[in-house]
Protein backbone atom coordinates (compact mmCIF):
# COMPACT_ATOMS: atom_id res chain seq x y z
CA UNK A 1 0.00 0.00 0.00
CA UNK A 2 2.56 2.51 1.13
CA UNK A 3 4.17 1.75 -2.43
CA UNK A 4 0.66 2.53 -4.00
CA UNK A 5 0.88 5.95 -2.30
CA UNK A 6 4.06 7.00 -3.31
CA UNK A 7 3.35 5.77 -7.02
CA UNK A 8 0.63 8.66 -7.16
CA UNK A 9 2.52 10.90 -5.51
CA UNK A 10 5.56 10.25 -8.11
CA UNK A 11 2.79 11.02 -11.02
CA UNK A 12 2.02 14.24 -9.17
CA UNK A 13 5.37 15.20 -10.04
CA UNK A 14 5.13 13.95 -13.27
CA UNK A 15 1.77 16.59 -13.54
CA UNK A 16 4.29 19.67 -11.92
CA UNK A 17 6.85 18.85 -14.98
CA UNK A 18 4.23 18.70 -17.63
CA UNK A 19 2.59 21.81 -16.14
CA UNK A 20 5.85 23.63 -16.24
CA UNK A 21 6.66 22.65 -20.10
CA UNK A 22 3.20 23.68 -21.49
CA UNK A 23 3.09 26.82 -19.54
CA UNK A 24 6.44 28.06 -17.94
CA UNK A 25 6.14 29.86 -14.59
CA UNK A 26 5.87 33.87 -14.31
CA UNK A 27 9.00 35.71 -13.83
CA UNK A 28 10.57 35.33 -10.34
CA UNK A 29 9.90 39.34 -10.11
CA UNK A 30 5.99 38.53 -10.27
CA UNK A 31 6.41 35.97 -7.10
CA UNK A 32 8.49 39.59 -5.62
CA UNK A 33 4.61 41.47 -5.92
CA UNK A 34 2.48 41.83 -2.96
CA UNK A 35 -0.20 38.81 -3.10
CA UNK A 36 -2.68 42.13 -3.36
CA UNK A 37 -0.83 43.27 -6.67
CA UNK A 38 -0.43 39.50 -7.62
CA UNK A 39 -4.59 39.59 -7.14
CA UNK A 40 -5.07 42.49 -8.99
CA UNK A 41 -3.22 41.25 -12.02
CA UNK A 42 -4.97 37.73 -11.96
CA UNK A 43 -8.27 39.84 -11.61
CA UNK A 44 -7.81 41.95 -14.29
CA UNK A 45 -6.61 39.12 -16.92
CA UNK A 46 -9.92 37.08 -15.99
CA UNK A 47 -12.45 40.06 -16.72
CA UNK A 48 -10.61 40.77 -19.86
CA UNK A 49 -10.52 37.04 -20.86
CA UNK A 50 -14.09 36.68 -20.10
CA UNK A 51 -15.77 39.97 -21.64
CA UNK A 52 -13.63 39.59 -24.72
CA UNK A 53 -12.44 35.71 -25.22
CA UNK A 54 -8.95 34.37 -25.68
CA UNK A 55 -8.51 36.29 -29.34
CA UNK A 56 -10.13 39.90 -28.58
CA UNK A 57 -8.42 40.09 -25.24
CA UNK A 58 -6.09 43.05 -25.65
CA UNK A 59 -3.19 43.49 -22.70
CA UNK A 60 -3.11 47.20 -23.17
CA UNK A 61 -6.39 46.77 -21.71
CA UNK A 62 -5.49 44.24 -18.86
CA UNK A 63 -2.47 46.68 -17.93
CA UNK A 64 -4.70 49.55 -17.83
CA UNK A 65 -7.17 47.27 -15.70
CA UNK A 66 -4.47 46.13 -13.35
CA UNK A 67 -2.76 49.73 -12.93
CA UNK A 68 0.63 48.25 -14.75
CA UNK A 69 2.33 48.96 -17.53
CA UNK A 70 2.92 46.55 -21.02
CA UNK A 71 6.34 46.22 -20.36
CA UNK A 72 5.64 44.95 -16.86
CA UNK A 73 3.50 42.42 -17.45
CA UNK A 74 5.66 40.82 -20.28
CA UNK A 75 8.22 40.93 -17.68
CA UNK A 76 6.13 38.55 -15.97
CA UNK A 77 4.09 36.62 -18.60
CA UNK A 78 6.57 36.40 -22.21
CA UNK A 79 2.79 35.89 -24.02
CA UNK A 80 -0.45 36.42 -24.22
CA UNK A 81 -1.21 32.93 -24.18
CA UNK A 82 1.53 31.88 -21.93
CA UNK A 83 -0.64 34.65 -19.70
CA UNK A 84 -3.95 32.69 -20.48
CA UNK A 85 -3.08 29.40 -19.35
CA UNK A 86 -1.24 30.74 -16.10
CA UNK A 87 -4.74 32.31 -15.25
CA UNK A 88 -6.28 28.47 -16.16
CA UNK A 89 -3.61 26.83 -14.25
CA UNK A 90 -4.40 29.09 -11.19
CA UNK A 91 -8.00 28.43 -11.65
CA UNK A 92 -7.36 24.82 -11.89
CA UNK A 93 -5.15 25.05 -8.27
CA UNK A 94 -8.08 26.69 -6.49
CA UNK A 95 -10.49 24.29 -6.90
CA UNK A 96 -7.92 21.71 -6.05
CA UNK A 97 -7.72 23.54 -2.68
CA UNK A 98 -10.96 23.37 -2.43
CA UNK A 99 -11.90 19.44 -2.97
CA UNK A 100 -9.27 18.83 -0.23
CA UNK A 101 -8.55 15.14 -1.36
CA UNK A 102 -6.71 14.69 1.82
CA UNK A 103 -9.66 15.76 4.06
CA UNK A 104 -10.49 13.01 6.80
CA UNK A 105 -14.20 13.83 6.19
CA UNK A 106 -14.24 12.33 2.57
CA UNK A 107 -16.41 8.60 3.26
CA UNK A 108 -14.54 5.38 2.79
CA UNK A 109 -16.39 4.40 -0.42
CA UNK A 110 -14.85 5.82 -3.15
CA UNK A 111 -18.04 6.40 -5.49
CA UNK A 112 -19.70 8.29 -2.81
CA UNK A 113 -16.54 10.11 -1.96
CA UNK A 114 -16.38 11.52 -5.32
CA UNK A 115 -20.31 12.73 -4.98
CA UNK A 116 -18.93 15.03 -2.36
CA UNK A 117 -16.21 16.16 -4.26
CA UNK A 118 -18.45 17.01 -7.00
CA UNK A 119 -20.99 18.95 -4.16
CA UNK A 120 -17.52 20.59 -2.94
CA UNK A 121 -16.81 21.95 -7.03
CA UNK A 122 -19.94 22.84 -7.04
CA UNK A 123 -19.70 25.23 -4.22
CA UNK A 124 -16.54 26.38 -5.99
CA UNK A 125 -18.20 27.62 -8.54
CA UNK A 126 -21.09 29.51 -7.01
CA UNK A 127 -18.76 31.25 -4.98
CA UNK A 128 -16.28 32.26 -7.97
CA UNK A 129 -18.59 33.17 -11.05
CA UNK A 130 -16.05 34.26 -12.65
CA UNK A 131 -13.66 31.16 -12.75
CA UNK A 132 -17.15 29.53 -13.64
CA UNK A 133 -17.26 31.73 -16.53
CA UNK A 134 -13.72 31.19 -17.80
CA UNK A 135 -14.20 27.62 -17.55
CA UNK A 136 -17.62 27.69 -19.90
CA UNK A 137 -15.84 30.52 -22.38
CA UNK A 138 -13.19 27.59 -23.22
CA UNK A 139 -15.98 24.40 -23.57
CA UNK A 140 -17.54 26.92 -25.83
CA UNK A 141 -14.75 26.76 -28.49
CA UNK A 142 -13.52 23.47 -28.01
CA UNK A 143 -11.42 23.81 -30.95
CA UNK A 144 -9.14 26.79 -30.38
CA UNK A 145 -5.84 25.60 -30.44
CA UNK A 146 -5.30 27.78 -27.03
CA UNK A 147 -8.44 26.45 -25.13
CA UNK A 148 -7.58 22.70 -26.41
CA UNK A 149 -4.28 23.19 -24.14
CA UNK A 150 -6.68 24.66 -21.10
CA UNK A 151 -8.90 21.57 -21.78
CA UNK A 152 -5.78 19.40 -21.46
CA UNK A 153 -4.39 20.90 -18.39
CA UNK A 154 -7.69 20.64 -16.99
CA UNK A 155 -8.31 17.22 -17.41
CA UNK A 156 -4.95 16.36 -16.65
CA UNK A 157 -5.73 18.03 -12.75
CA UNK A 158 -8.70 15.90 -12.98
CA UNK A 159 -7.63 12.31 -13.57
CA UNK A 160 -4.99 12.94 -10.58
CA UNK A 161 -7.67 13.96 -8.63
CA UNK A 162 -9.27 10.95 -9.15
CA UNK A 163 -5.89 9.04 -9.19
CA UNK A 164 -5.05 10.25 -5.89
CA UNK A 165 -8.94 9.78 -4.61
CA UNK A 166 -8.86 6.00 -5.66
CA UNK A 167 -5.07 5.95 -4.06
CA UNK A 168 -6.15 6.93 -0.76
CA UNK A 169 -9.22 4.36 -1.42
CA UNK A 170 -7.82 1.76 -2.59
CA UNK A 171 -7.70 0.08 1.12
CA UNK A 172 -11.15 -1.05 0.72
CA UNK A 173 -10.87 -2.66 -2.79
CA UNK A 174 -10.99 -6.22 -3.29
CA UNK A 175 -7.28 -7.27 -2.24
CA UNK A 176 -6.68 -9.46 -5.63
CA UNK A 177 -7.48 -6.04 -7.56
CA UNK A 178 -5.06 -3.81 -9.03
CA UNK A 179 -4.91 -0.33 -7.97
CA UNK A 180 -3.42 0.79 -11.11
CA UNK A 181 -5.81 -1.26 -13.17
CA UNK A 182 -8.56 0.09 -11.31
CA UNK A 183 -7.31 3.64 -11.65
CA UNK A 184 -6.44 3.58 -15.10
CA UNK A 185 -10.15 1.74 -15.97
CA UNK A 186 -11.57 4.79 -13.97
CA UNK A 187 -9.77 7.82 -15.99
CA UNK A 188 -10.78 6.06 -19.22
CA UNK A 189 -14.12 6.48 -18.52
CA UNK A 190 -13.89 9.56 -17.10
CA UNK A 191 -11.74 11.01 -20.41
CA UNK A 192 -14.52 9.53 -22.90
CA UNK A 193 -17.66 10.63 -20.95
CA UNK A 194 -15.73 14.11 -20.59
CA UNK A 195 -14.87 14.02 -24.37
CA UNK A 196 -18.89 13.36 -24.84
CA UNK A 197 -19.80 16.38 -22.82
CA UNK A 198 -17.85 18.72 -23.79
CA UNK A 199 -19.14 17.76 -27.73
CA UNK A 200 -22.52 19.00 -25.83
CA UNK A 201 -21.83 21.87 -24.00
CA UNK A 202 -20.43 23.65 -26.86
CA UNK A 203 -24.26 23.71 -27.86
CA UNK A 204 -25.83 24.44 -24.99
CA UNK A 205 -26.75 27.56 -22.09
CA UNK A 206 -25.89 26.62 -19.04
CA UNK A 207 -25.45 28.95 -16.42
CA UNK A 208 -26.09 26.86 -13.23
CA UNK A 209 -22.97 25.10 -12.28
CA UNK A 210 -24.89 22.35 -10.50
CA UNK A 211 -26.71 21.51 -13.76
CA UNK A 212 -23.22 21.15 -15.33
CA UNK A 213 -21.43 18.96 -12.93
CA UNK A 214 -24.68 17.20 -12.09
CA UNK A 215 -25.17 16.04 -15.71
CA UNK A 216 -20.96 15.25 -15.67
CA UNK A 217 -22.10 13.11 -12.40
CA UNK A 218 -24.87 11.39 -13.77
CA UNK A 219 -23.53 10.52 -17.09
CA UNK A 220 -20.66 8.52 -15.34
CA UNK A 221 -22.84 7.52 -12.45
CA UNK A 222 -24.32 4.03 -14.15
CA UNK A 223 -20.40 3.04 -15.40
CA UNK A 224 -19.11 3.44 -11.98
CA UNK A 225 -21.88 1.30 -10.93
CA UNK A 226 -20.86 -1.27 -13.18
CA UNK A 227 -17.21 -1.37 -11.51
CA UNK A 228 -18.85 -1.33 -8.31
CA UNK A 229 -21.11 -3.93 -8.93
CA UNK A 230 -20.01 -5.89 -11.89
CA UNK A 231 -21.38 -7.41 -14.55
CA UNK A 232 -22.26 -10.79 -13.76
CA UNK A 233 -24.22 -11.82 -11.03
CA UNK A 234 -23.15 -12.83 -7.61
CA UNK A 235 -23.90 -16.28 -8.14
CA UNK A 236 -22.01 -16.62 -11.44
CA UNK A 237 -20.16 -19.32 -11.19
CA UNK A 238 -16.75 -17.81 -12.03
CA UNK A 239 -17.31 -15.38 -8.89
Amino acid sequence: MAQKIVTGWSRLVLFGIMRMELIALPGKAFFKLSKEKQREIYEACLDEFIEYGYDSASTNRIVKRAGTSKGVLFKYFTSKEKLFLELCERTAEQVWRELKIDSEKLPDDFFEALGVLVAREIRFSRENPKSFSLFRMILKQPEHPVHQKAIYLFKTASNLSLELLATRLACHFRPEISTDHAIQLLIMISNKITEQFIETARHVDWDDPEVLYEQVFKEMEPYFTIIKYGIYPREHPDE
